[in-house]
Protein backbone atom coordinates (compact mmCIF):
# COMPACT_ATOMS: atom_id res chain seq x y z
CA UNK A 1 0.00 0.00 0.00
CA UNK A 2 2.73 2.47 0.96
CA UNK A 3 4.67 1.60 -2.19
CA UNK A 4 1.60 2.33 -4.28
CA UNK A 5 1.10 5.69 -2.55
CA UNK A 6 4.77 6.54 -3.07
CA UNK A 7 4.59 5.74 -6.77
CA UNK A 8 1.43 7.81 -7.13
CA UNK A 9 3.03 10.75 -5.32
CA UNK A 10 6.14 10.50 -7.51
CA UNK A 11 3.99 10.65 -10.65
CA UNK A 12 2.28 13.78 -9.37
CA UNK A 13 5.40 15.60 -8.16
CA UNK A 14 4.99 18.30 -10.81
CA UNK A 15 1.56 19.14 -9.36
CA UNK A 16 3.24 19.81 -6.00
CA UNK A 17 5.64 22.24 -7.65
CA UNK A 18 2.71 24.05 -9.28
CA UNK A 19 0.79 24.22 -5.98
CA UNK A 20 3.79 25.83 -4.33
CA UNK A 21 4.71 26.62 -0.76
CA UNK A 22 1.20 26.87 0.76
CA UNK A 23 0.65 23.15 0.30
CA UNK A 24 4.05 22.25 1.73
CA UNK A 25 3.61 24.58 4.72
CA UNK A 26 0.15 23.14 5.39
CA UNK A 27 1.54 19.59 5.27
CA UNK A 28 4.18 20.50 7.85
CA UNK A 29 2.07 22.68 10.16
CA UNK A 30 -1.30 20.88 10.26
CA UNK A 31 -0.15 17.76 12.16
CA UNK A 32 1.31 19.89 14.95
CA UNK A 33 -1.77 22.08 15.18
CA UNK A 34 -4.01 19.00 15.06
CA UNK A 35 -2.07 17.38 17.89
CA UNK A 36 -2.61 20.44 20.08
CA UNK A 37 -6.31 20.45 19.22
CA UNK A 38 -6.47 16.78 20.18
CA UNK A 39 -4.67 17.55 23.43
CA UNK A 40 -7.17 20.30 24.22
CA UNK A 41 -10.12 18.03 23.48
CA UNK A 42 -8.66 15.26 25.63
CA UNK A 43 -8.13 17.68 28.51
CA UNK A 44 -11.70 18.94 28.22
CA UNK A 45 -12.96 15.35 28.28
CA UNK A 46 -10.62 14.47 31.17
CA UNK A 47 -9.17 11.46 29.35
CA UNK A 48 -6.40 9.23 30.65
CA UNK A 49 -2.84 9.55 29.30
CA UNK A 50 -3.11 6.72 26.76
CA UNK A 51 -6.45 7.97 25.52
CA UNK A 52 -5.02 11.48 25.25
CA UNK A 53 -2.17 10.21 23.10
CA UNK A 54 -4.58 8.33 20.87
CA UNK A 55 -6.78 11.42 20.53
CA UNK A 56 -3.76 13.52 19.54
CA UNK A 57 -2.68 10.98 16.91
CA UNK A 58 -6.15 10.65 15.44
CA UNK A 59 -6.82 14.39 15.25
CA UNK A 60 -3.40 15.23 13.81
CA UNK A 61 -3.38 12.48 11.20
CA UNK A 62 -5.06 12.61 7.84
CA UNK A 63 -5.56 8.89 7.41
CA UNK A 64 -8.88 9.47 5.67
CA UNK A 65 -6.82 10.50 2.66
CA UNK A 66 -5.83 6.86 2.23
CA UNK A 67 -9.36 5.73 1.42
CA UNK A 68 -9.30 6.56 -2.32
CA UNK A 69 -6.07 4.64 -2.84
CA UNK A 70 -7.35 1.68 -0.85
CA UNK A 71 -10.58 1.63 -2.83
CA UNK A 72 -8.66 1.85 -6.09
CA UNK A 73 -6.42 -1.04 -5.06
CA UNK A 74 -9.40 -3.15 -3.94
Amino acid sequence: YMLDMGLLAARRFDALRKAGWPVIVFALVYPVVGAFVGLGLARLLNLASGDTLLMMVLVSSASYIAVPAAMRTA
